[in-house]
């Protein structure tokens, strides 16, 4: 995931990994923002995420990764969406325009 100039939604992973997606876009995360995750949602839900689908509270901590909101360091604000194609990356500032209402299908 590139940060520098993150406008518009970035897709952590693609949905050909089916229900490990959400798994594997965390794994994926830079350090920092897993720690961000981790102080937000607790650690015990990033182990539930960190297990995988197979888990019985897997999708309840999946779902509290998706509201938590995550600052670059750049300081870009973004939350964690599952959407049609995977999951992405959105930033705040994307999701006040026409775009991301076209682009979620809201």
């Amino acid at each position: 995931m590139t940060m520098s100039k993150f406008t518009e939604p970035e897709l952590l992973a693609d949905d050909n990994h089916g229900v490990y997606c959400s798994q594997l876009a965390y794994k994926d995360l830079l350090p920092y923002l897993k720690q961000q995750i981790k102080d937000k949602i607790g650690e015990e839900s990033v182990k539930v995420i960190e297990e995988g689908p197979d888990c019985e509270w897997h999708w309840d901590a999946v779902n509290d990764m998706e509201g938590v909101e995550l600052t670059t360091e750049e300081g870009v604000k973004f939350y964690i969406q599952s959407m049609e194609g995977g999951v992405w990356a959105v930033p705040v500032s994307y999701m006040d325009t026409e775009e991301y209402e076209q682009w979620c299908g809201c």
